[in-house]
């Protein structure tokens, strides 16, 4: 919606005397640049911005007129009147509010398509004034997030520096603890992926210990670090909270990627670790990983939660016992299982992947249907128990027959 107010025209030759005679010398003098400028603000900026603000909101009578009747001296000492300034001032220019006569006698032009042209007798860029203001405002926000303005760079880009709208993003940004943002520099190849995640990733960001928790990540994750970005701040949030010591961190390494559900961090985070009585950390998660593998870890990292949780607890024996159906294993098909000794349990497993093929059974043990086919199955074996205990081979021979097909129906029409 434009803006009913005149726009104003910039001359070449506002603070200028009578003897800055040849006047392009006199404009590198960097004290007659500042001068002119502060003319050019108070005579001719400033003015406008105060017409803007007042035709703005007059509608609103409530709301408050942070311009009018101050200096540019008194705009300036006040972050929210200068903050609102800049506001107006992006909004003239965008307008075309703001124009210029670059040479006498020619046609004034508006300065929005081209900031970084020096303008009018001062000698400088709408951009490099809108900066020195900019920074101003980033100042204290800086310093609140113990930063010194000196690192401005490291969180907004030389044209957001020169943007208004960032200060916003900055307020945010300013939160991250120097830990966490060195860390940042030195695990992505820019911050720009960082800078782009929105306001509940990054408050979450802010509440991890960058030494404790992203300096072992960045060690573990190397080249593939980066694709934490892509993580949700819920997923972000388990893995802090979950990976409590740097060991777990180390010990899972690039299987955290594989890692998509929070729960299966909080389970992950449920192993233990302890001392061996000699001053060395034992992590259970290392453990574990060595007995199954890499790839069968990374397959049960992306599978059930409440199985992984589970295994935690296991003794290698069991763990050795039940290696080869891990991978298709649910934590509440694991529970039903457990209603029968080892051997017959893995009598059901044997007989079911050769019958169906491990894919199949798999896909079967995440469904309802699957859990009521084995839940079935236990329970007729319970029964059979009772007056004899079967056989694991017997049990094998049961299930690749005929006899448990009653609870198949559904998984026979999976394959």
């Amino acid at each position: 919606m434009a803006i009913r107010v005149d726009p104003i025209i910039l001359p070449n030759d506002v603070g200028k005397k009578w003897w800055h005679v040849p006047d392009v010398l006199w404009r590198r003098s960097k004290a007659v640049r500042e001068r002119r400028l502060g003319i050019t603000l108070r005579r001719y900026i400033l003015p406008l911005l105060q017409k803007i603000e007042a035709v703005q909101l007059k509608e609103n009578q409530s709301t408050k007129l942070y311009l009018q009747g101050k200096t540019l001296d008194q705009v300036v000492s006040d972050p929210i009147a200068l903050e609102l300034a800049m506001y107006i001032y992006e909004m003239a220019l965008s307008e075309g509010l703001i124009r210029h006569i670059r040479k006498k006698g020619e046609r004034a032009v508006s300065i929005r398509t081209d900031l970084d042209s020096a303008v009018g007798s001062c000698a400088i860029t709408p951009n490099e004034v809108a900066r020195r203001y900019i920074l101003i405002l980033a100042a204290p926000i800086m310093k609140s997030g113990g930063h010194s303005i000196n690192d401005i760079g490291v969180f907004l880009s030389p044209f957001l520096q020169t943007r208004v709208q960032s200060i916003n993003r900055l307020r945010l940004l300013a939160k991250i603890s120097k830990p966490t943002m060195n860390e940042m520099r030195q695990a992505l190849p820019n911050i720009e992926g960082l800078l782009q995640k929105d306001e509940k990733w990054l408050m979450t960001l802010c509440s991890i210990d960058g030494a404790s928790f992203f300096r072992p990540l960045r060690h573990a994750l190397q080249n593939e670090f980066p694709e934490i970005l892509n993580w949700s701040d819920a997923l972000l949030s388990a893995a802090a909270k979950s990976l409590d010591r740097p060991e777990k961190i180390t010990s899972l390494g690039a299987t955290i990627l594989e890692i998509k559900d929070p729960v299966m961090f909080d389970a992950f985070g449920s192993w233990p670790t302890s001392d061996d009585g000699d001053g060395n950390l034992i992590c259970r998660i290392t453990q574990i990983k060595e007995i199954l593998g890499d790839d069968l870890f990374s397959k049960i990292a992306r599978g059930s939660p409440a199985l992984v949780r589970d295994i935690g607890t296991w003794q290698q024996k069991k763990i050795d016992i039940y290696k080869p159906y891990l991978g298709m294993l649910t934590g509440p098909a694991m529970k039903l299982l457990e209603g029968l000794d080892e051997g017959q349990a893995i009598a059901i497993l044997d007989g079911l992947v050769e019958k169906f093929d491990m894919p199949v059974i798999a896909s079967a043990m995440k469904k309802k249907e699957g859990l009521l086919m084995v839940q079935g199955m236990i329970n007729e074996l319970k029964t059979m128990n009772r007056n004899s205990k079967q056989t694991p081979d017997k049990i094998k021979k049961l299930v690749l027959g005929t006899y448990f097909d009653e609870y198949m129906g559904n998984i026979i029409s999976f394959s």
